[in-house]
Order: structure tokens, then sequence, then C-alpha cells
């Protein structure tokens, strides 16, 4: 009972947004922890998995985790009053563990942005639970251990921020603004008004192309998801896998070097070269540069291809 009183407000909140999501987008689960998951297997895989995570939040919250490990440490030794409910005093707890620990079993390789739900939790956790191991001190110490926990969380960030996010941003701004853009406008000067675009990075083709696009990493696209949970997407492109649902005009590939789809793809004959960009990285955390070749996919080739096998 008490439960229910307690958190009836979320159930309501978060049961609409269940419902909104099942109508609007046809599954209770983020299209992320299926489509972009090759399926890592092994202690290895997850360990590393969770290093990775770790290394995420750490960037921008290690000083509040410092925090709240020492707070609990200080409030285990001194021994808390026994609570009314005290498991549910575990739910923040569980969300900052179950959230990592089920993007690893899904083996979704996770950026920055998939862990922010995260830290809001953290954030309170960490200062309820110093607010707890402080009981008792004075005010001015109180005051002043609050006051450098503080300066320390806003210094990290400052010095990420400075650092690695904004060198990082106004590279690739420059570098989207040299290629992926100016390729989404050509496509919308000459790609037919119901022509697909297949791409791993959709945004700036699908926005300024105005065409229809086909989502190889499956986010937007959830015929892809099967196919990512048996193969890479590399994998996909070069086999064509997405052609038992669609057939785009257009084929855009990443890769580290230009027209590398032309060797690893057995349907390279039906593949016509119209250009390529270059990125100087994809983000803080793949600083290596990446060239996208684009095609226009011959079916007719690839139908006579297809029957000689």
């Amino acid at each position: 009972r008490r439960v229910l009183v307690g958190l009836w407000p979320a159930a309501v909140v978060e049961g609409a947004w269940l419902v909104f999501a099942r109508l609007y987008f046809g599954s209770f689960w983020p299209n992320t922890l299926a489509a972009k998951a090759a399926g890592g297997v092994g202690l290895a895989y997850h360990l590393e998995q969770w290093q990775r995570q770790g290394a995420i939040v750490g960037a921008t919250d290690a000083t509040l985790l410092l925090v709240l490990v020492v707070a609990t440490v200080v409030v285990w030794r001194r021994g808390a009053p026994r609570e009314a409910t005290p498991w549910t005093h575990a739910l923040p707890w569980a969300w900052l563990v179950l959230v990592p620990v089920l993007y690893s079993l899904r083996g979704v390789p996770v950026l920055s942005r998939y862990l922010v739900p995260l830290l809001p939790v953290l954030g309170w956790l960490a200062w309820s639970t110093l607010d707890r191991a402080l009981t008792g001190l004075r005010p001015r110490v109180v005051a002043t251990i609050a006051g450098v926990v503080m300066v320390l969380a806003l210094a990290q960030n400052l010095v990420v921020w400075q650092r690695i996010v904004r060198p990082q941003v106004e590279s690739f701004s420059a570098g989207m603004r040299a290629s992926l853009i100016p390729w989404g406008q050509w496509f919308e000067r000459h790609a037919a008004p119901d022509a697909i675009i297949a791409a791993p990075d959709i945004g700036a083709l699908g926005y300024y192309g105005q065409r229809r696009v086909l989502d190889l990493a499956g986010l937007v696209t959830p015929a892809m998801v099967p196919v990512l949970e048996r193969m890479p997407q590399e994998e996909a492109t070069a086999r064509f896998a997405f052609v038992s649902f669609a057939r785009p005009e257009f084929l855009v590939d990443r890769a580290p070097r230009a027209w590398d789809l032309l060797e690893r793809s057995p349907w390279h004959r039906a593949l016509i070269p119209i250009g390529q960009a270059s990125l100087p990285n994809l983000g803080v955390a793949r600083p290596d540069s990446a060239v996208y070749s684009f095609y226009r996919i011959d079916w007719a080739q690839y139908d006579s291809l297809a029957m000689q096998r």
C-alpha cells in the first residue's frame, strides 16, 4: 500500500508514455535496445562494455561518483536507522545498475546520450547520500564540504567541455557543412521525389534531401533490426540485406576509405559510383575520420546477377 501511494505519480507518467510508445512506435521498448545490436557475447565483452559506460559517465560525473562511494561507506559504517520500507531506497541504485546491464546484455554499443537518463539519478543520489553522511557536523563544515564538491564538479565539466567537447563539435560541424549537408542538398535537386536513400547516418541526408531514407542502423527502419541481430551493419550493407523489404535508388556506405564497398560487396557490379565525402571524426568516442561513398543502385544489373547465382 505504501509503495502504491508513493509511486502512483510516476506510474501515471511512465504508463502514459508506454501507451503512447506502443501506439505510435509499435513497441514498448526503445529501438536503441534492438537496433545497432550486433550481439557481442562472453564475459570479456560485457566487462568491456561496462568499462566503456563507466568511462563515459566518469568523464563528466567522476566527482559525484566519488562522493557517492565515500558517502555511502560513511553512512554504512555509521549504521542507518531501520526504515519501514527500506527496500524502496534501493530503486535509484537499481536504476544505475540495471540500465547499463541491459545495454550490455542487448549488445548495444553505448553512446554518451544513451546514459543521460542515469545522470539526474546519480546526481540526486550523490547529494542526498552526502547529506546523510554529514549529519551531525557543524553547519559551517557542511557548507564548506558541499562547496568544495560543487566547485570540483563544475570544474570537471568545464575542463571536459573546453578540451574535448568543444573542439570535437567545431570539427564535426565543419565536416558536416562540407560533406553530408551538401550531399543532402544534392539529393533534393537530383533525386526523384519518391526516391529512397539507404544510409548509415540519415539525419542531414533526410533533412536536406527531403527524401525517404532507409536507416541502415535500424533506428527508424525496424525491418533492419532482425538483420543487424545476425550480422554487423557493414556486412549487411555489402550483402544488400535490405533487398527483402526495399529497393532504394541510392546507397551510402561509410568506411575508412572511399569506394570500399566496391571491393567487399558481392553485388559491386550493380553499384554506380556518384561521389564521396569525408568527415574528420564521428564523435568524441570515435575520433577517426570516415569516408562516405555514394552510389546509385542498378537494380536491373542486380536482378541479372541474382539470376546467375
